[in-house]
């Protein structure tokens, strides 16, 4: 995945055919044509995430029956001294506590750690602090229920809060209409 307005331009042709400019960048970014797992010895899988594909909850679901371990590398030098190292540090943390695999991040004038299958910190380096952390590797969890059931998950649970909100305004509402 690329980065909206950073590393590509969201309709591209329809702006530049009304005179909008993006900025080139040397080399250009073009997104890859798949995702894979590194297989190393002596290692679990790695799933290897860059900068901002973190962000997305399918990427990490799509492969984390393989994968024992993410790894993410980013350069959150752009989000200057904002609140976006932290978002997207916190945002790399839901991953974890979405799939049970524990995440390594190395960010560049980010924020860099270990985050365990539970999303607990494990160990971090603070925004622009230079360093290294030394840690064992948490294990992976068993595949949690996001992982085996993905989105269906997510609209069980707004149906669910939808029939549960629907019969209380129903009861609520025959019992005002009855006092009346």
């Amino acid at each position: 995945h690329l980065v909206p307005f950073g590393e590509y331009l969201p309709f591209g042709d329809l702006l530049r055919s009304i005179g909008v400019q993006e900025v080139a960048m040397p080399g250009g970014f073009s997104a890859g044509s798949a995702r894979r797992i590194f297989k190393l010895p002596n290692l679990p899988n790695i799933l290897p995430l860059i900068c901002y594909e973190i962000i997305f909850p399918d990427v990490t679901a799509e492969e984390s029956a393989r994968a024992k371990i993410v790894v993410n590398i980013t350069n959150d030098a752009w989000y200057g001294r904002s609140p976006g190292p932290y978002q997207h540090f916190r945002l790399a943390q839901l991953r974890s506590v979405e799939s049970g695999i524990p995440l390594i991040r190395a960010a560049n004038n980010g924020i860099s750690g270990e985050v365990d299958g539970y999303g607990r910190v494990v160990g971090a380096l603070a925004l622009d602090m230079v360093g290294v952390i030394d840690l064992s590797i948490a294990s992976a969890l068993e595949p949690t229920i996001y992982i085996q059931h993905g989105q269906r998950v997510i609209f069980l649970l707004f149906a669910a809060l939808f029939a549960i909100s629907s019969l209380t305004k129903l009861r609520h509402g025959s019992r005002i209409n009855k006092s009346v």
